[in-house]
């Protein structure tokens, strides 16, 4: 009896064996035959156009249809998709392109394109996004996003070391997040920041000890400003340790 199931668990294996294999080889072959087709369709996704509208995929097909250096009527195994990722990818909105055949003999574009954290606006008028990577890419005329405007004595490598640092703390925090609008640098390198709410502004100081300061003005706001009222003030200072200093209006 055991050596009549011994030989059954075997010649079940083998079946499973043999239709695994058949499977592999119809695949290979299907896949095989699609390779000799023509590409007649390109389909381009942006993974996360519900956030942001920055790349138009119908440029990317446009540039793909091309009759000249496009890629449609050609073979598909003669489509290089690493060539077409990286020339994609040159375009700095994008963040990541990924680029596939398809057994239908298609050709299909995924693209994701880079969030902005924040926006700079040098004093020679030059205008730019940054992301949390500090990757710097353009502003654009199809999609403005709604993030913390920097201003005043910056640059791509002052703005990447001491503000893109601040931002991602106010990024985190759903206080501050909702609360600041823009943050300008002096020419002596201080931080001033504008909030949403009243007429008064914010003073960090250098970029240095920034989530310390942070939390100990969320403190004083929760606690303290609520209850005194929001637009006595012209200035509230975390500059100094340990303190918050507040400057009066003028009357």
């Amino acid at each position: 009896m055991a050596r009549r199931l011994k030989w059954r668990n075997i010649i079940l294996l083998l079946l499973l064996l043999t239709t695994v294999v058949i499977a592999i080889v119809l695949s290979v072959t299907t896949w095989g035959e699609s390779e000799e087709r023509t590409v007649q369709n390109i389909a381009v996704i942006v993974a996360d156009k519900e956030e942001r509208m920055f790349v138009n995929p119908e440029v990317i097909e446009k540039q793909l249809r091309n009759p000249k250096t496009g890629i449609v009527g050609k073979k598909l195994k003669d489509i290089n998709t690493k060539a077409i990722e990286k020339n994609i990818g040159k375009d700095p909105v994008i963040r990541k392109v990924e680029c596939y055949k398809t057994a239908a003999g298609n050709i299909a574009v995924k693209v994701w394109q880079r969030k902005p954290l924040l926006r700079v606006m040098e004093e020679d008028g030059k205008s730019y996004y940054m992301d949390n990577e500090g990757q710097v890419f353009p502003t654009s005329t199809r999609h403005s996003a709604h993030v913390v405007v920097v201003t005043g004595e910056t640059n791509k490598r002052i703005t990447g070391k001491e503000i893109l640092p601040l931002v991602k703390l106010i990024e985190k925090d759903d206080f501050w997040k909702s609360n600041i609008q823009e943050i300008h640098r002096t020419k002596s390198g201080n931080l001033v920041l504008t909030p949403a709410v009243g007429d008064h502004v914010i003073l960090l100081g250098k970029a240095e000890k920034l989530d310390t300061k942070l939390r100990r003005l969320k403190t004083f706001y929760k606690n303290g400003l609520c209850k005194i009222g929001w637009g006595d003030y012209e200035s509230i200072s975390a500059e100094f340790d340990n303190q918050i200093v507040c400057e009066k209006k003028r009357e």
